[in-house]
C-alpha cells in the first residue's frame, strides 16, 4: 500500500481505531484527534475507497460511531510498518506541534513514539528542532522536554501566531482557493465567504492591503472560528490592542460573517484581529505611529551602510528611501512577508546581478540586529526588489553622460550608417556625439568621449585614457560583443569603487586547480576552504549560513564569506573537468570560493564584474 497517499491525521483515525474495542463514539474520536465530527466524516469518506482495496473498512453506524473492520491483516500491519517512511521530520514535528497546541496537558511522548512510529532518540531530535523553531525564535514559545512529558507553554495568542505561520506556509497564492485540504483548521470552506466579507469591509473603508496581508487576514479568521468551536478561547487581557481605531472594522468583519454566528466569539478575538490590520496599515504607510522618526534615522543609517560598503549611493533616491523604510516598519512589527512563488523570482533576480543578494543580506542583517527580529527562510530575499529598481534609477543617473566618438575614413554617408547602427544596438547605454575623419582626431579634447568606435586600427591613447574598440563598417557580431565589453568595463569604472590595489593579487597560484574527481560541488568548496586553511590564508573555515554565493557568469558558481579574522581577500578557484549541478537547477563547470576582508567588502560589484569578464575571448 502506498503509505503517502494517508496523511499522518488519517493514519492516527486508523491507529485509534485498532486500539479500540468496538464501536467508536464519532465525537470521542473527533475530540482525540482534534478535530470536528464533520471533518472526521469527511476523512473516513476519502480513505474509505482505498482502504476497501486493500481488505480494511471502516464501519460507519448511524448514531452510534465507528468501528474497523480488517481481513487482511498483513495489508494493514504493512501501513503502520512503514508508517515512518511516509513521514518526513517536517511531517513529524508539525504533528507534534499541533498536538501539543490542541491541549494544555503534558503529552506523553511513549505516545508520541507510537503515534509517529520512531525512536526516542529520533523523537528527542525532532522536539529539540521543535525547540528551536518556536523558543528560540518568534513566537518564542516555551517548550518543556521532561524525561517522559513534553508540553507547551499554555498561551493561546502564541499558539495561535504558530498556526498562521504554519498555514501561511502550505497556502498556494497561485492559485484562487489558496488552501484545498489542511489538518490544521477547521472551516476551510467558509473561505470564499471570509474573503468576500474582507475585500467588502476594506473598500468601503479605504483600507489598503497587499496579497500576503489578505491571506494572513484570512487564515486569522479561519483560525478564530477552528479555535473557539474546540474551546481555546483568546480573552481580551491576552492581546494589548494598540490602535483602537480599528476595533470598529474588527466587529464589521466578524459579525458580518454568517458562519460565526454559530461560535461564540471573545473580546480578544476582535482585538487579536484589529491589531494586525492596524500593523499591516502602518506597514503599508497608510497610518503613522510613534515610531516614524525612528523607522527614518534607521533608513538613513542603512543607506549610509550601502554607500559605505558597496559604493552605491542611494541618498538622493526618493522613492528607494520609501520601500525602505516600509520595509524597516515591516521588521519593527515582525511582518516581514515572502510568499514562496516571490522567493524564486528574487532568487532569479539575484542570480543575475548576485550584488543585489549581497546588499539585501547586510540590510537583513542590520535590521535583524536592531530589532532582535531572525527572519525565516522563505522571508530572505524579500528587499531584492526594491534595491534591482534603485539600482536601475542609480546606473541611469550615473551613465546619462556616457558618450562615442566614431572614427572613420569612409564618406559621410557611410559614417553616418555607422552611427545608427551604433545607437540603434546601444543607444540606451551610449550616446554617439560625432563622427569624425581620423585627421581630425585633435577634436576629441573637445568631445571628451567616454568611448572611440573606429572603423580602423588607431592606437589607444594612454594619455587620454579613452578606450579604443575597432569595428566593421557593417557591425560584426564580434564587433557587437567588443563594444559590449567595452561598455561594460566603462560601466563598471563609473559604478564600482576602484581597487587599491591590483585585483590579480587575490588569486594565487597555488589556490588554482583543475578537478578531475566524480566529488560533488560542496565537497569541492570544503576542498578548496581546507587549502586556503592549511596554507595559512585564512585562520578557519567559516559557518555554512554565512556562505553566500551568485553567479556572475554562465556556469560559474561564486562563493564567498567575510568576517573580521580575514587579514587579505584571497580566492580559490577549480575548473571542473565535466558539468555539475548545483542546488538541483544550476549546471556549473568552474567553481569559486573567496575569503574577503571587511575592507575589501565595498568592492564586491569588481569582483563580481571580474569573474563575469574574467578569461572571456574580447
Amino acid at each position: 500500500m502506498d503509505n503517502l497517499t494517508l496523511s499522518a491525521r488519517q493514519k492516527l483515525i486508523l491507529e485509534l481505531l485498532d486500539h479500540s474495542d468496538g464501536v467508536v463514539p464519532g465525537p470521542e474520536l473527533a475530540r482525540k484527534i482534534g478535530i470536528t465530527t464533520r471533518t472526521l466524516r469527511t476523512e473516513i469518506h476519502q480513505m474509505q475507497e482505498m482502504l476497501d482495496r486493500r481488505g480494511i473498512r471502516i464501519l460507519a453506524y448511524y448514531g452510534k460511531g465507528y468501528e474497523l473492520q480488517i481481513t487482511n491483516m498483513r495489508s494493514f500491519r504493512q501501513i503502520f510498518s512503514n508508517m515512518n517512511e511516509g513521514l518526513s521530520r517536517t511531517d513529524r514535528i508539525h504533528y507534534m506541534l499541533l498536538k501539543l497546541i490542541n491541549t494544555s496537558d503534558q503529552v506523553d511522548m511513549y505516545d508520541l513514539e507510537d503515534e509517529l512510529f520512531v525512536s526516542r532518540s529520533t523523537l528527542e531530535s525532532d522536539l529539540k528542532e521543535l525547540q528551536r523553531m518556536i523558543t528560540r525564535n518568534e513566537p518564542f514559545i516555551g517548550l518543556r522536554i521532561g524525561k517522559n512529558q513534553v508540553m507547551l507553554e499554555d498561551d493561546e495568542l502564541k499558539k495561535r501566531d504558530i498556526l498562521v505561520r504554519l498555514l501561511l506556509e502550505a497556502w498556494d497564492f497561485s492559485s484562487a482557493q489558496g488552501i484545498q485540504e489542511s489538518q490544521w483548521l477547521e472551516g476551510i470552506e467558509y473561505i470564499s465567504q471570509i474573503q468576500k466579507e474582507l475585500y467588502s469591509v476594506f473598500r468601503k473603508r479605504r483600507i489598503v492591503q497587499d496579497e500576503y496581508q489578505f491571506v494572513y487576514l484570512t487564515i486569522m479568521v479561519l483560525l478564530i472560528y477552528s479555535r473557539n468551536l474546540h474551546g481555546y478561547l483568546l480573552y481580551s487581557g491576552n492581546v494589548t490592542c494598540n490602535f483602537t481605531r480599528f476595533l470598529p472594522v474588527a466587529h464589521e468583519i466578524l459579525d458580518g460573517m454568517e458562519f460565526l454566528k454559530d461560535v461564540e466569539l471573545e473580546e480578544g478575538d476582535y482585538q487579536w484581529l484589529a491589531e494586525s490590520i492596524s500593523v499591516f496599515c502602518i506597514c503599508n504607510g497608510e497610518i503613522e505611529d510613534v515610531n516614524v522618526r525612528d523607522d527614518s534615522s534607521v533608513v538613513e543609517e542603512l543607506i549610509t551602510g550601502l554607500r559605505e560598503e558597496y559604493g552605491a549611493d542611494f541618498s538622493e533616491d526618493a522613492l528607494f528611501r520609501r520601500d525602505l523604510q516600509e520595509s524597516v516598519r515591516r521588521y519593527r512589527y515582525r511582518r516581514v512577508a515572502l510568499t514562496s512563488r516571490m522567493q524564486y523570482l528574487y532568487q532569479d533576480m539575484e542570480r543575475n546581478n548576485p550584488v543585489l543578494g549581497d546588499m539585501d543580506r547586510f540590510l537583513e542583517w542590520k535590521l535583524e540586529e536592531k530589532f532582535s527580529y531572525h527572519a525565516h527562510r522563505e522571508e530572505h530575499g524579500h528587499m531584492i526588489p526594491i534595491l534591482a529598481s534603485a539600482w536601475i534609477r542609480y546606473q541611469r543617473s550615473h551613465l546619462m553622460e556616457l558618450t562615442a566618438v566614431i572614427v572613420s575614413s569612409f564618406d559621410s554617408q557611410m559614417r553616418e550608417y555607422t552611427r545608427e547602427t551604433v545607437e540603434r544596438m546601444f543607444g540606451v547605454r551610449v550616446h554617439v556625439v560625432a563622427c569624425i575623419a581620423p585627421y581630425e582626431t585633435g577634436r576629441l579634447e573637445e568631445l571628451r568621449p567616454s568611448l572611440i568606435i573606429s572603423t580602423q586600427k588607431i592606437p589607444a591613447d594612454p594619455e587620454r585614457g579613452i578606450p579604443v574598440v575597432s569595428i566593421s563598417p557593417v557591425m560584426q557580431i564580434e564587433d557587437v560583443r567588443r563594444i559590449h565589453f567595452a561598455l561594460e568595463e566603462i560601466e563598471d569604472d563609473m559604478l564600482f569603487p576602484q581597487m587599491k590595489y591590483p585585483m590579480e593579487s587575490c588569486f594565487p597560484n597555488d589556490l588554482q586547480e583543475v578537478c578531475s574527481s566524480g566529488r560533488d560541488i560542496p565537497a569541492l568548496l570544503l576542498d578548496i576552504g581546507n587549502a586556503m586553511t592549511e596554507k595559512k590564508y585564512i585562520p578557519h573555515l567559516p559557518e555554512k549560513n554565512r556562505i553566500r554565493y551568485g553567479f556572475p557568469k554562465q556556469q560559474t558558481l561564486f562563493c564567498y564569506y567575510s568576517d573580521e579574522s580575514i587579514p587579505q581577500t584571497v580566492f580559490g578557484e577549480m575548473h571542473l573537468d565535466r558539468e555539475m549541478l548545483w542546488d538541483k537547477r544550476v549546471s556549473v563547470n568552474r567553481v569559486i570560493f573567496g575569503a574577503i576582508s571587511k575592507e575589501d567588502l565595498r568592492y564586491m560589484g569588481r569582483f563580481y564584474q571580474y569573474f563575469r569578464n574574467n578569461g572571456t575571448e574580447r
